[in-house]
């Protein structure tokens, strides 16, 4: 099982945090209860959304280890997207340079969307 987890503007784990870790571990024990094998959950950190909105990673990088120490502790395991970037080669700056050529604009522009998923959208997703 795979679970998005951002950071915000934390620099370390709070109270929520570890509630919100505490319960997903709580549901892979009720897995395991049922289904010998259990279930694996990887957290993967969205840390590459924050640098691409200007947050610096010294700011994430604290954030993001703390909450690893402590899943490593629930047996749930990270990874960061950046690890994921790095592994396929991709930099901010080559993402962003591709995102404003003439090429990057022309591929965004061509992509069509239905109307309802951008209605939904700009619902919040309802």
């Amino acid at each position: 099982m795979l679970k998005y987890w951002g950071a915000g503007r934390k620099t370390q784990m709070d109270e929520y945090d570890r509630s919100a870790l505490d319960r997903l571990r709580e549901m892979m024990n009720q897995v395991e209860e049922f289904y010998e094998p259990g279930v694996d959950l990887t957290l993967l950190f969205t840390d590459m959304h924050y640098r691409i909105n200007g947050f610096a990673s010294e700011i994430t990088d604290s954030y993001i280890n703390s909450i690893s120490e402590y899943c490593d502790q629930l047996r749930i395991r990270t990874l960061r997207g950046s690890n994921l970037w790095s592994d396929a080669g991709l930099t901010l700056a080559d993402v962003n340079a591709r995102a404003t050529s003439d090429i990057g604009v022309a591929e965004w522009d061509g992509l069509t969307v239905p109307e309802r998923a951008v209605g939904e959208a700009g619902e919040g997703g309802r």
